[in-house]
């Protein structure tokens, strides 16, 4: 296998300067060292292989945004990044994954022991590449993935994924108990998070016994429950799952399945991926590019700004205004700030300029600017239909130029129904692209309708 070896820059060995590393899939900005960024470089692609392996269907960027994976060099700028926690005290975790439909940020810790840092970066990339194969999935069943193929490792010449922690599962199951299935089905981050900031122990028992139940379905029987599993998620993200539905997609009622988990724990749990890396093809080699000051510092406020620290994101970008007005990463960085701020037509209006620029990416979060307009925190209506419409070309651009999110063709969809615009045969045809893509789309009965409609009266 072909080493992969960072040469950087001057720059890069200095711990106030950052650089930019990128792949298909994502990218890592760092101010860390070289070998460390390295090892996080290999890591990412031999862990896209194992979910490849996984889902033969495997998805790439085209349906999913860029992960931006942030590791600083210290401790103390990890700290300063991080989001504050519930009153006010930051969590001693490795990592945090930083929300958003568009471009989704994990902000790593920097530590010598890697293990918890990785385990954080495994977890929250499986909800990326599930995300673009699967669709969105209920709590229970994305954790369950996410978990199962958080243990991922290198282990001497053999990549492997599925271990479950078989003795960890047991005494959490032991100590805790079962979670009843009709709260474990119904339970959301939400309700996770809020339990978890109470120092409430049912979250780990929720995430052991989801990574228990995907573990069963991926390898129990040969892996013959596992469609059943992903038909049960399937419904699941559309209502809530019934012990009904359990029995029909699992073929066992609730205390069946806890007494099959509680077996299937003990006595089995020994099945993993497992891939000889001697028979893939080598890495391609990173290119380390040392980033700008302005880049950097608006990476910053951006992290800063989904963390809640206002305060600091907008110091980053008060040093950086008079500098960095053509700046896309700066205008999309602005822009994002201030639809948390609530001034989404402020928001708007730099997004707009930062699509107009000619960039590789010119959509680091401007899309997210675009997703929010459409009514997810402030009705469309307070715009004039002007306003709308740029909107709505922005989205075009986007998709002109690479961009087919899943959360493109919705956003586009709720721009036009809130702002009141008719679907024309220009709309219905823009929309029928998302459609081909995503056949279950949530607005795929009424453009079908649309288009039935439109084929009668002509004829």
């Amino acid at each position: 296998m072909t080493s992969c070896l960072l040469v950087f820059s001057s720059y890069g060995r200095k711990s106030d300067h950052w650089v930019s590393v990128k792949a298909d899939t994502f990218t890592i900005i760092s101010n860390a060292q070289s070998s460390r960024i390295n090892s996080l470089w290999e890591d990412l692609h031999y862990f896209e292989i194992v979910v490849e392996k996984a889902f033969p269907e495997f998805a790439t960027d085209k349906k999913a945004r860029k992960h931006l994976i942030v590791l600083p060099r210290t401790a103390q700028d990890y700290n300063y990044l991080a989001p504050m926690q519930t009153r006010g005290k930051r969590g001693q975790t490795a990592g945090v994954y930083l929300a958003n439909e568009f471009n989704p940020i994990i902000l790593v810790k920097n530590d010598p022991n890697q293990a918890a840092n990785r385990r954080i970066i495994f977890h929250e990339y499986s909800h990326r590449l599930t995300h673009a194969i699967l669709g969105r999935l209920p709590t229970w069943a994305d954790e369950g993935i996410a978990e199962l193929f958080a243990s991922f490792r290198l282990h001497r010449r053999n990549l492997i994924a599925g271990y479950i922690g078989k003795s960890d599962i047991a005494h959490t199951i032991s100590e805790e108990g079962f979670i009843p299935f009709e709260t474990f089905f119904s339970a959301d981050r939400s309700r996770l998070r809020k339990l978890k900031a109470m120092n409430v122990s049912y979250p780990v028992s929720f995430y052991a016994q989801a990574r228990l139940l995907a573990h069963y379905a991926y390898f129990a029987d040969d892996g013959k429950r596992w469609l059943s599993y992903l038909e049960l998620a399937k419904r699941g993200s559309k209502q809530p799952v019934s012990e009904s539905d359990v029995s029909f997609y699992l073929q066992m009622n609730y205390e069946e399945l806890e007494e099959t988990l509680r077996d299937y724990v003990h006595s089995g749990g020994k099945s993993r991926i497992s891939i000889d890396i001697s028979e893939l093809n080598d890495l391609a080699e990173p290119d380390p590019i040392a980033l700008s000051q302005g880049d950097a510092e608006a990476y910053k406020a951006m992290i800063l700004t989904r963390g809640n620290h206002y305060k600091r994101a907008a110091e980053y970008f008060a040093k950086t205004s008079s500098t960095e007005s053509e700046n896309p990463i700066w205008l999309s960085g602005r822009s994002e700030y201030l639809l948390y701020q609530e001034n989404i037509k402020k928001a708007g209006g730099l997004a707009w300029e930062a699509n107009l620029l000619d960039t590789e990416d010119p959509f680091v979060s401007t899309l997210a600017v675009m997703h929010a307009s459409a009514g997810f925190r402030e009705d469309i209506n307070s715009y004039e239909k002007d306003d709308a419409s740029k909107l709505l070309d922005m989205l075009k651009m986007a998709n002109a130029r690479g961009e087919t999110s899943h959360h493109l063709f919705e956003t586009y969809h709720s721009i036009l129904a809130s702002a009141g615009f008719e679907i024309d045969k220009e709309h219905s045809d823009f929309l029928y692209e998302g459609l081909n893509l995503y056949p279950d789309i949530s607005y795929s009965s009424i453009l079908l309708k649309i288009i039935t409609d439109r084929i009668f009266e002509s004829n």
